[in-house]
This record gives structure tokens, sequence and C-alpha cells, in this order.
């Protein structure tokens, strides 16, 4: 399997939501949820199975990702950006992705929710629109995430790590009978960015940091590699604390320690 560097997108608000087809206890305005991918848009079946918004003012986005869809082998995708309703909806998109396979590389996963992944080249937009298409049934998605790839420059250091909080519990009795409470089990991702140039800190992981520090939502892809392992190197979620920043053993050079709690 060949490694690509990781990077992170801090997801963009995505503004007021129009649909084409939603059910009233799942709006397609539950993809801006970010925090919450138990409040989903769901559809009624497959027909106008689309959403479409317009963002708080222009954006530089190069990324966009539909989180913990249901989708299907046959399941496409259509992205379009633009400075206008008309443009997204229309032909004339400053971005038109086309109908894209939802799910690929292929791979079949047991939770049966999949997230989509799109880079392009940066387009400066307001309104952005989506289109799932030949799906069976109810189409339905936990968030999406738009904006601007931030990409170190060098790789990781070899001390990376992967793991599990299980938010759940099991215990014995005295008699050796398990009592189970049901939780959740996140998924952890440890790793350093070594001698990593001071002005590239301040310019691209400075921002991203103190804008989350350890409650804000950011999106990672370990390794945007297009394999079939690409979904489970996708993150969305929490630094557990803020990442710490070191200065390394040579001048204009830091270390940045990475610690992700993720929700999907």
């Amino acid at each position: 399997m060949a490694l690509e560097k990781p990077f992170a997108v801090l997801p963009l608000l995505i503004g007021k939501v129009r649909t084409g087809n939603e059910r009233s206890n799942r709006p397609a305005s539950n993809l801006g949820m970010l925090d919450l991918m138990g409040m989903t848009w769901r559809t009624d079946g497959s027909a106008n199975a689309w959403a479409a918004g317009e963002l708080f003012g222009p954006a530089s986005v190069d990324f966009v990702s539909v989180i913990a869809a249901n989708a299907q082998p046959g399941t496409t995708l259509r992205i379009r950006l633009g400075t206008s309703a008309a443009e997204v909806d229309g032909s004339s998109a400053a971005y038109d992705s086309g109908a894209q396979t939802f799910v690929n590389p292929a791979v079949t996963l047991p939770s049966g929710l999949y997230h989509s992944h799109r880079e392009f080249t940066a387009k400066t937009v307001t309104h952005w629109r989506i289109d799932a298409g030949n799906h069976t049934g109810d189409f339905e998605a936990a968030g999406l995430v738009l904006g601007k790839r931030i990409e170190p420059s060098e790789y990781y250091e070899k001390d990376y790590g992967f793991g599990l909080d299980d938010l759940g519990e099991l215990r014995r009795s005295r008699l050796g009978v398990p009592h189970e409470t049901p939780g959740v089990v996140d998924r952890k991702l440890d790793f350093r960015l070594g001698w990593t140039d001071r002005e590239e800190y301040e310019e691209r992981f400075r921002p991203l940091i103190e804008a989350v520090a350890s409650r804000g939502i950011v999106f990672w892809c370990f390794n945007p590699e297009p394999s079939e392992h690409r979904q489970v190197n996708t993150y969305l979620g929490y630094f557990e604390d803020p990442p710490g920043v070191r200065g390394g053993s040579l001048g204009g050079k830091v270390n940045i320690d990475f610690r992700i709690r993720s929700i999907i």
C-alpha cells in the first residue's frame, strides 16, 4: 500500500440549506451538525436526492466529503460549487464533478456507512450542491465537509499509532456474570509532524489549532492514497488536547503532536 501525506480540513459552516427531498425528522440541514452524527439527512425514497446551500461568505474550497452515508455499490454523487444558486443548480458551476461513484475505490465495511472523497483545484465559492443518484431506497448521510486541505510539507514521524476508546463498560460480578453498559467506540489517531518549518506552522497549523482547540470538529485523512483502506483512514472528531508544539533540534523547526478522537 502506497502512503500519501495526511491532510486536515477545518469544515466550513454550510449555511442555509435547501433540498429536493427530506423527511421532516431528518432534514438536510442536519448535514451541518457534524458533532451529532445521529442527526442525519434522510430522503423519502431516492427521487430528487439533492441538497444545496449558501455559505456565509466567499471561501476557498478544494475538498468535499459526504460523511457516513448509506451508499450502495452503484450510488453516485455529483458535487457542484459556484457563486450563485443558479450556477450550482445548472451547468455553469465553477466546479462540477459530474456523477461519480460514491464508494471509490470499492470496499465493503461492516457498518454499511461510507465517506465520499473529492479533491480538486481550489475554487472561491459561495454556493454548493450535492446530488445522490442511482440509489435504491432512502439516501441517508450524517454530515458534509467542505473546506480547504491543510497538508504538511513533510511526512509524519515513525511513532504514529491507532487505537480505540470504548465508552461502554463490561464488569463481571463476584459470581462471574458479565454486566455490560452499552456505549460507542471512538477511534483514535496519534502522530507527530516533526521538522515542521516555523513559517509552515504559523501559516497552516497555528490557525487550525487555535480555531478548534479541544472542542471544535476537524476532518483528517491520514492516508489519502486511493485504495480500499482510505475509508478507515478517514477521521472526523476532536483533538484530545490542543496539539502541543515544541522546538526541534534544528533552529526554525518545530514538532507538532496530534491526538485525534474520531466520532466516525
